[in-house]
């Protein structure tokens, strides 16, 4: 990945594989959310035909606050058997990389969260734009600070810019999905008043 060749330029070779290993493993559980946001997608939007924004609203909620719960029982999952998994998968030389994984596994639930506000409510909505504006910032802002932070701070410096850039994404989503949710109620409010 970017981040893997960003971190080759001012780390060693070894710490450099010690992050790509815990990153991939982060890559692969995050995969999770792909299958589920395709088998939701047709869903969110039959429930928009069917029951408009507010029925919309309502099931994207649900489907929050499970996707946060998956997240947290992934984070479990991988607290408790990362070690064996890590080791059994790449050897002893790896062992440092648990540590990585460790701090990377925070940014699961943000990954879940902006996977649920960007591909089951933005994009079904129309908005494209605002998701893209969205992803694309948080790239650009990834690259800046991760030039920064991995000068300041090694490999620790890309890990904290992974966690920073992937909380401001889901911040934006949320914030974003909340305005959107708070003008269409007024709007349906104002309309039957």
């Amino acid at each position: 990945t970017l981040n893997v060749l960003l971190l080759g330029f001012y780390a060693s070779a070894g710490e450099v594989a010690l992050f790509a290993a815990a990153e991939k493993l982060l890559r692969f559980l995050v995969r999770t959310w792909e299958p589920l946001n395709r088998l939701f997608y047709p869903q969110v939007v039959r429930v928009m035909q069917f029951d408009g924004q507010n029925g919309q609203v309502f099931f994207v909620r649900r489907l929050f606050w499970s996707y946060v719960a998956m997240a947290f029982l992934l984070i479990f999952f991988m607290d408790q058997y990362s070690d064996a998994l890590l080791l059994g998968l790449l050897g002893e030389r790896f062992s440092n990389s648990i540590e990585l994984l460790h701090i990377l596994l925070l940014a699961v639930p943000m990954i879940a969260m902006s996977n649920v506000l960007g591909m089951l409510y933005l994009l079904p909505t129309g908005r494209d734009k605002i998701f893209n504006t969205i992803i694309m910032s948080g790239g650009f802002i990834h690259l800046v600070q991760s030039f920064w932070l991995v000068q300041q701070y090694g490999i620790m410096g890309m890990v904290l810019s992974l966690l920073i850039t992937e909380t401001l994404v889901t911040v934006a989503m949320l914030v974003v999905v909340y305005w959107l949710s708070f003008k269409t109620q007024h709007q349906i409010s104002y309309k039957y008043e």
